[in-house]
């Protein structure tokens, strides 16, 4: 890496002033909290199988029922947006070869 010498000591100082502590040191504390948090026996995690996301149903709510409909309600929609809107180009176009 070709970074300026005097760029990283600057960004240093200025890491070192941010975290309020010199950096080498601040490793090694965080290195030593590490190996005490892996030394302590797990007596806390023995009964902990994780954490599962799964959907469950509260018996206080009922469930909603969808809205009852009939066999053909699909088959007309399409036709009360479909026809006006031929309508419309077939009044349009013939407006326009007139004019």
């Amino acid at each position: 890496m070709n970074i300026p010498g005097p760029a990283l000591e600057a960004y240093r100082a200025a890491m070192e002033e941010a975290i309020g502590a010199d950096i080498e040191s601040a490793a090694a504390e965080a290195e030593e909290f590490v190996r005490w948090n892996e030394s302590r026996p797990a007596l806390t995690t023995m009964n902990i199988e994780g954490y599962r996301m799964e959907e469950s149903a509260d018996a206080s709510e009922p469930l909603p029922v969808p809205p009852a409909s009939g066999a053909d309600d699909g088959v007309w929609t399409p036709l009360w947006v479909g026809a006006p809107l031929v309508g419309l180009l077939a009044v349009w176009r013939w407006r326009r070869r007139r004019g």
